[in-house]
């Protein structure tokens, strides 16, 4: 059987905007995705994220703005006209026919002959591992399989862009993870640039060559999943990827590149912002797992010490979880269960300590 081909299309949105009444979806969005790359458009509910991958699907018409496949503009093409794969958050699988009907059922509407179409067919299924499957019904099938076919029939008639709903949102914890798994595997055999909504942020972070961060229409931040995870640009996105501390107190100037921190009789000091402190309205982000409890090792001028009493302890398989109580509030600390030791107890006096260099300031 011959390999299933797929490359990647180039597409650009420029200045893209879109108002329901008085409210605004879609805020002058320009992002430029190359081919072959799986970006992930990731924020709350509300933040515009599936507004957008529907106008580049066709389904929603802009107030302004300019969508581009190879540098080509797709305004006017109806959505079957677009040829973009598209793969709904329900899968959308029609009910009465089999699984092989519904793969083969985008290349009926395009006209391809029976043997091509048996032909591709069977790659398709193949590639997604649902060959024994064909003949099933979807209410036959597990959320999983469904998943498979939804993707299948987006793939199958080898698009340029595949577009992505929140696909994996409707399926148990592990099973998404062994999808997640799964789809990034297949997104880099065929080389197809994916873009994929979604508002879990282990999803984005697993998958995505590239993350866009979204609010209010608007994009806060783009990056690889590990820079935006290190070095978040604002609060916002620091606080929606993943868990962090924000620590707020008195601001002042320490020299040598630093600024102090001070609540009560508590202070650290910390690499001064290349805007500089302002008007001090500014919280420490600092990552839990960055975080070490009660670890004496950690001590001189390049760390951050604050004396605590633990608050809680919680076991989840890899991790042991601490919330300490500090004059800065209550900090969270993640450290590995393996190899811990005795872990901390309740009410136990301690301290936390963590790289002077491990977080940043941030506006609040």
């Amino acid at each position: 059987m011959s390999e299933f081909a797929a490359s990647g299309g180039a597409l650009r949105l420029e200045g893209l905007s879109k108002s329901f009444g008085h409210t605004r979806a879609i805020d002058d969005v320009t992002l430029d995705v190359p081919p072959g790359e799986f970006v992930s458009l990731l924020g709350p509910s509300g933040s515009g994220k599936s507004t957008i991958l529907m106008a580049i699907a066709g389904f929603v018409a802009l107030d302004r703005g300019e969508i581009l496949l190879d540098g080509k503009s797709v305004h006017g093409l109806t959505p079957e006209r677009r040829n973009f794969g598209v793969v709904f958050q329900g899968y959308a699988l029609f009910p009465h026919m089999t699984v092989a009907g519904n793969v083969e059922y985008p290349l009926k509407l395009r006209g391809m002959g029976k043997a091509a179409r048996q032909a591709q067919l069977e790659r398709t299924l193949d590639l997604v591992r649902l060959g024994p499957l064909a003949g099933r019904y979807p209410r036959e099938l597990s959320g999983g399989q469904q998943q498979r076919v939804a993707l299948a029939r987006a793939l199958v008639f080898e698009p340029k862009v595949i577009l992505l709903d929140e696909p994996l949102s409707a399926l148990d914890k592990k099973l998404r993870l062994d999808l997640q798994l799964e789809l990034k595997a297949l997104h880099e055999r065929l080389g197809t640039t994916f873009v994929n909504v979604t508002h879990d942020q282990e999803e984005a972070m697993n998958m995505s060559d590239r993350i866009v961060i979204l609010n209010e229409g608007r994009i806060l931040q783009t990056g690889g999943p590990e820079a935006l995870y290190n070095a978040p640009n604002t609060r916002f996105v620091a606080d929606f990827l993943g868990r962090t501390n924000f620590l707020e107190g008195d601001l002042s100037p320490a020299g040598n590149g630093l600024v102090t921190l001070r609540r009560g009789d508590e202070a650290f000091d910390v690499p001064e912002p290349d805007g500089g402190i302002g008007g001090g309205d500014l919280a420490y982000a600092i990552r839990p797992e960055r975080i070490s409890v009660g670890a004496s090792d950690l001590a001189g001028d390049d760390y951050c010490t604050l004396r605590g009493r633990i608050a809680s302890v919680v076991f989840n398989g890899a991790q042991i979880l601490y919330r300490v109580e500090t004059a800065f509030g209550e900090v969270l600390a993640v450290e590995p269960s393996y190899g811990a030791g005795k872990h901390l107890l309740v009410g136990e006096h301690t301290t936390v300590r963590w790289a002077r260099d491990a977080g940043a300031l941030l506006e609040r």
